[in-house]
């Protein structure tokens, strides 16, 4: 009897564990399947949360470590481009150009945004540059003014790219302001216009 019973215990704690691999391994894959349907559309955040998922169900899988890898350095790649980095932004693509076991699309956007580096940078500073210009004419009460220049600058084609992302939230967030000051001196100007004129003896 205490035989059986042990062989069953071990039966069971075998088809416990079968169970329990059977389900990492379809965790895995499935991360790993969105990961790269992220990578496939340069979404990055969402590809790293990805490859994280992908290392909880399979803690040492190399491919995963060195794709996370990958993804955590374009997205630092992207934050250099942000800010007109050209030597940082450089580095980082070339380390995810050279990792090994990790993700063979990151390797080919790696490589294609480093031959256009230069011209990206250079577009990143003019955008810099208009939008300083739409930031000053705001700070000097030109309102109208400044979100002239903004939708200028909204309305290139270039400025939807993913490397621009910081000069459109900039942008929009300027032109918000703008037209909260607009309405407010439009309020104001009709306050003024309502109050009564009061005769002078």
């Amino acid at each position: 009897m205490k035989r059986l019973v042990s062989v069953l215990l071990i039966l069971g704690s075998s088809l416990l564990l079968a169970s329990c691999s059977s389900q990492a391994n379809s965790d895995y894959q499935d991360a790993m399947t969105q990961a790269k349907s992220a990578v496939d559309k340069e979404n990055y955040s969402t590809a790293q949360a990805q490859y994280n998922k992908a290392l909880t169900a399979k803690k040492s899988d190399q491919t995963a470590q060195a794709s996370l890898k990958q993804v955590k350095l374009m997205r630092t790649a992207d934050m250099d481009i942000q800010q007109a980095k050209k030597t940082n932004a450089k580095e980082k693509l070339q380390q995810v150009a050279a990792t090994e076991h990790g993700n063979s699309t990151l390797v080919k956007q790696a490589k294609m945004l480093q031959t256009k580096l230069p011209t990206v940078i250079k577009q990143q500073k003019n955008y810099q540059h208009e939008l300083a210009q739409a930031r000053s004419l705001s700070d000097n009460g030109n309102f109208v003014g400044s979100n002239a220049a903004i939708r200028k600058l909204l309305a290139k084609k270039s400025i939807n790219q993913t490397y621009y992302t910081t000069v459109r939230s900039t942008a929009r967030g300027i032109r918000s302001s703008n037209n909260a000051s607009i309405s407010s001196q439009k309020r104001t100007a009709t306050q003024n216009s309502q109050q009564p004129t009061i005769a002078k003896p």
